[in-house]
């Protein structure tokens, strides 16, 4: 991190803070290992928290707004930021993102809405010189799984991306994050699936499994192989992964602070390489150039992941096959896949939700006018949306509960037809997880 910084620490009921300025050093919250630093407040996230890894997440960043922009509601977002609204300097609109990484996000929700405040706050510090830190935007080191108290009814605009890996319980963070909201403001939630995708974005790309191994060999994609491993070693670190997926499939519409007719459930799709087309030309140059980044990001993502996977026995010779191999496959778009990223959204009721005389809730008007929202519109970038249904569509929305559940169950069944872990047979082989059968299945079989 560029600069000197220090830090001020506050202590509430939700955890402790702690606000950046320019004084010290803030090296006190990261550790080094295999020539890499992470953050040493939590054994859950594992990947780092260096240049590189900032690098790679401006990479992601960038193709994710290329395929989205930087919301999946934007007309939701102006409707509570525009400048119109808010003509009081005394109390400006503001932004809370959890779990802010980099800070690009933040950094350019700032830039974009200058009357707005906004707030990043990571587990680590972000790879941003505190020099160029716009005056309306500001960063804290915290840890989420600690609470959000100290930020609840704050925020208009509350965003979570990328944070599963670090969570310890996803659903609890969820009704805790939705907590930091104003009345009507709104709440989004991405994360990463690690489950991979052919072009049709419903057939699961092959996962690839070695000649030594049980049902071995299957010709498939090695980075699909290794992201199975991390999902894995993932739920054995710690990481709700269950519970995030599940959380994200359902979405809000049961939340009791969110408007259910507000909630939405959705799906973007960021190929993998240029493979992906459109017959606009504006649209297949911003897939190309999405893609190209996604293909950098995951040549940079593959050994960031090693050090989880050691850390649950992936031999380190066997770890650097799978590497060249993937490589190699990404070399030669032997697979069209795309990362495929959860989206759920929704807003805060306007009004404290009624509860009925009887003791139990009322039940929700099914209007919005009911609670003086505008429903979030499902109306997607230009770039999302065509014609020709042979056109990528990177971006796919549900607006019902019933069709969220539909794909999230048809998820659940391809998701468990994949092979067997290997992380799942090294423990079995150590007596730590093995079913009443004897066979060691995945937490997806469960």
């Amino acid at each position: 991190m560029d600069g000197e910084a220090a830090r001020d620490m506050a202590t509430t009921e939700g955890g402790s803070t702690y606000s950046y300025h320019p004084a010290r050093e803030l090296s006190t919250f990261l550790r080094e290992q295999d020539g890499r630093k992470f953050n040493n407040q939590s054994d859950l996230y594992l990947l780092p928290s260096d240049h590189g890894e900032f690098q790679r997440l401006a990479k992601q960043h960038h193709a994710i707004t290329l395929c989205m922009g930087l919301t999946p509601c934007p007309e939701v977002i102006n409707e509570l930021l525009g400048p119109e609204k808010h003509t009081d300097p005394n109390s400006p609109p503001t932004i809370l993102d959890l779990g802010c990484g980099s800070g690009i996000w933040a950094l350019e929700m700032a830039q974009k809405y200058p009357h707005v405040n906004v707030l990043g706050i990571d587990i680590a510090p972000v790879g941003v010189d505190t020099s160029t830190i716009p005056s309306n935007c500001k960063f804290e080191i915290a840890d989420i799984n600690l609470g959000l108290s100290q930020y609840h009814n704050r925020f208009d605009v509350v965003q979570a991306r990328c944070i599963t890996g670090g969570m310890s319980n996803y659903k609890a963070m969820m009704l805790d994050a939705e907590a930091c909201l104003k009345p009507s403001g709104v709440i989004i939630f991405i994360d990463g699936d690690t489950r991979f995708y052919l072009e049709d974005n419903v057939t699961l790309a092959p996962v690839a499994v070695d000649a030594d191994e049980p049902g071995g060999p299957i010709e498939g994609s090695y980075f699909h192989r290794i992201a199975r491993e991390v999902r894995q070693s993932s739920h054995y670190q710690g990481c709700d992964i269950e519970g995030s997926e599940q959380a994200m499939d359902l979405g809000l519409w049961d939340h009791p602070l969110i408007d259910p007719t507000t909630a939405y459930v959705g799906g973007l799709f960021t190929p993998i390489g240029t493979w992906a087309s459109s017959s606009n030309p504006d649209q297949d140059q911003s897939l190309k150039r999405a893609g190209s980044l996604m293909q950098q990001d995951v040549r940079r993502l593959i050994p960031s992941w090693y050090p989880l996977l050691k850390l649950h026995g992936i031999p380190e010779d066997r770890y650097a096959t799978w590497t060249k191999r993937a490589e190699e496959q990404l070399d030669e778009t032997k697979y069209h896949m795309s990362f495929h990223w959860k989206l759920t959204w929704g807003r805060r009721y306007a009004e404290p939700k009624p509860v009925s005389t009887e003791g139990g809730e009322a039940q929700a008007d099914s209007s919005a006018a009911s609670t003086g929202l505008a429903q979030a519109s499902s109306s997607q970038p230009a770039h999302a949306t065509t014609e020709n249904t042979r056109d990528f569509q990177p971006l796919q929305l549900r607006e019902s509960k019933e069709d969220a559940q539909r794909v999230a169950a048809l998820r659940v069944e391809v998701g468990n037809a994949l092979p067997v872990c290997m992380v799942t047979r090294l423990r079995a082989t150590k007596g730590l997880d093995k079913s009443t059968d004897g066979h060691a299945h995945s937490s997806e079989d469960a």
